[in-house]
C-alpha cells in the first residue's frame, strides 16, 4: 500500500540484491570452469582439452581458488614465482590441495621454498583435516621425525594410523615402526588393526618385518648414496639435526658423543 512513497528505496533494494545474485553467480560459473577442467583431466576422452585449459586460465584469472590450484601445479617449474604466489592466495581461501602442495614443498628443499616445518606444519594440518591422506601421512611423519619443530609421537601415530587405514602403505610401515620404537604411544585397538592391514598385505610384509632404521639413519644412507657434494653436506646436515633431536629411553642423543 505504500509502494509509491517507497519507491525509491524499494528499487535501491532490488538492484543491490541483484548485483549480488549476480556475484555469486560468477562464482558458480567459475567453479564449474575449474571443475570442467579437473573433469578432463580424470576423463580426457570425454572433455575437451583446449576448452578445459581455456576454462583453467578463465577461473585462475578470476582467482577461483581451485583453478590458481590446479594452474599453480601444472606451471611450479616453468613460472615458480607465480605459482607459488597463487597456491599461498588459494590455502589462505582453504583450498585443501593448495594446502597438501605447500606443506610438501615446504618439506622439500629442491622446491624453490627454504625447509620450514613451522609452515609444513600448518599446510599439513589444514590438509589432513580436509581428509587427504598423502598429507596425514606427511604430518604423521613430520610430528615423529623432525628437528626443528617439538615432536609430538602420540599426534604422529594417530595421523599414520588414519593414512594406513586409507591404504597408504608407507604410513602402514611407519605406524608399525613407530609402535615398536615407542610402546608408550600405541592405542593397543588401533595397533591390531594395523596389524591386521600388514597381514592382508602380502607383497609388503617383507618390508614391515625390516629391521627399524632411525630417521637419521636414511638421511645418511642417502647421503653415501649421492656424488653431489651440495646434495651430500645438504643430507648430512639433516642427518645431524635429525640425530640431535633423537629420543632414547628417555633422554636425547648427544651427537657429539655418537
Amino acid at each position: 500500500g505504500h509502494f509509491k512513497k517507497h519507491r525509491k528505496e524499494i528499487f535501491q533494494l532490488f538492484n543491490l540484491s541483484l548485483s549480488s545474485a549476480q556475484n555469486e553467480f560468477h562464482k558458480d560459473i567459475d567453479a564449474l570452469k575449474a571443475f570442467y577442467y579437473r573433469y578432463w583431466q580424470r576423463h580426457p576422452y570425454e572433455a575437451d582439452k583446449e576448452l578445459a585449459f581455456q576454462y583453467l586460465n578463465e577461473a585462475r584469472k578470476a582467482q577461483q581458488p581451485m583453478a590458481m590450484t590446479d594452474w599453480a601445479i601444472i606451471n611450479l617449474d616453468k613460472q615458480n614465482e607465480q605459482a607459488h604466489k597463487l597456491l599461498k592466495l588459494a590455502a589462505q581461501k582453504q583450498e585443501p590441495t593448495a594446502n597438501a602442495v605447500l606443506g610438501s614443498l615446504y618439506l622439500n628443499t629442491d622446491s624453490g621454498f627454504t625447509r620450514n616445518e613451522s609452515q609444513a606444519l600448518k599446510h599439513l594440518r589444514a590438509a589432513c583435516s580436509s581428509k587427504i591422506v598423502t598429507s596425514c601421512y606427511q604430518l604423521g611423519t613430520l610430528l615423529s621425525e623432525s628437528y626443528d619443530i617439538p615432536r609430538n609421537l602420540n599426534r604422529a601415530f594417530k595421523h599414520l594410523s588414519y593414512a594406513a587405514f586409507k591404504k597408504h602403505e608407507n604410513a602402514l610401515e611407519k605406524a608399525l615402526n613407530l609402535a615398536r620404537l615407542h610402546p608408550s604411544v600405541v592405542v593397543p585397538s588401533t595397533l591390531k588393526k594395523l596389524q591386521k592391514i600388514a597381514r592382508q598385505i602380502e607383497s609388503n610384509s617383507s618390508n614391515i618385518a625390516a629391521p627399524v632404521k632411525r630417521p637419521w639413519r636414511g638421511l645418511l644412507d642417502r647421503s653415501m648414496k649421492t656424488d653431489d657434494q651440495s646434495e651430500k653436506s645438504k643430507l648430512l646436515d639433516l642427518s645431524r639435526k635429525s640425530l640431535l633431536n633423537e629420543p632414547v629411553e628417555g633422554f636425547e642423543l648427544n651427537y657429539n658423543q655418537h
